[in-house]
Formats: C-alpha cells, sequence, structure tokens
C-alpha cells in the first residue's frame, strides 16, 4: 500500500463567518472579504496581518479575538 503526503502549509484563504455555505462558488459570490492566513499559523495572527483587529499582544486587546471563536 502506498502512502501519500499532502504538504498544506503555505498561504490560504479564509472568510471569517459563522454561515454554512454549500459550495465554494455560493462563498465565493457572497459579500464575505477574502483574507489571507498563513499554514502553520494561528487566526489572530492572520487577522492581524489583514488589519482586521488590533495588536492582540498589546493591552487587553486579546479580548477583542473572542468574536471571532465560532466563524
Amino acid at each position: 500500500m502506498t502512502q501519500s503526503v499532502i504538504d498544506l502549509n503555505g498561504t490560504w484563504k479564509f472568510v471569517v463567518t459563522e454561515e454554512i455555505f454549500k459550495s465554494l462558488d455560493e462563498l465565493r459570490y457572497s459579500d464575505l472579504e477574502i483574507l489571507e492566513g498563513t499554514v502553520p499559523g494561528n487566526f489572530e495572527l492572520d487577522l492581524l496581518e489583514n488589519g482586521e483587529i488590533e495588536d492582540p499582544f498589546f493591552g487587553l486587546n486579546m479580548l477583542d479575538t473572542r468574536e471571532y471563536e465560532y466563524c
């Protein structure tokens, strides 16, 4: 049996939403902003890089990321 390995590292696209989409086309034609993220990584740094949040490692800014936990 041959085992395949797929490297998922690199730049990915993501959206911040709680909506469920049935297809990629449905997502593409939504009005949601498509952001770039890095794997491996975490969403707080990706949101910061995309200008969506303030520096989560400064003061109490990490508390502002709670709204994204279920997206």
